[in-house]
């Protein structure tokens, strides 16, 4: 069994799962032990992120932004997420409009 007790070690141990549900326990108890955990923020942002839930990731980048701006995942995980949002956006504006045009065809 694994009982590290301070935030770092959880951390690490995180980056070096490879099933995502070991890495997301391993991060929440990171920041159980001290939420102020910057690096954690940003690497549940990322987990997150890859897993395309953007409004988490979103949560956890600005948690990181907030406690140490000098971390550039947490910046690019933020540009990355915008970008995302946007091409989600551009696609649901391109499908109202084929469904706009296909009504105006009946």
């Amino acid at each position: 069994m694994f009982a590290a007790s301070s935030s770092e070690t959880w951390h690490s141990f995180a980056k070096t799962c490879a099933r995502e549900d070991q890495k997301q326990n391993a991060l929440i108890r990171a920041l159980q032990l001290d939420i102020r955990n910057a690096e954690a923020w940003s690497t549940l942002g990322d987990l997150y992120l890859q897993e395309g839930d953007l409004g988490l990731a979103g949560k956890a980048f600005e948690q990181t932004r907030s406690l140490n701006p000098a971390i550039a995942s947490a910046w690019e995980g933020l540009a990355i997420m915008k970008e995302e949002q946007r091409s989600r956006g551009e696609i649901g504006e391109f499908q109202m409009s084929a469904v706009s045009y296909w009504w105006m065809l009946i």
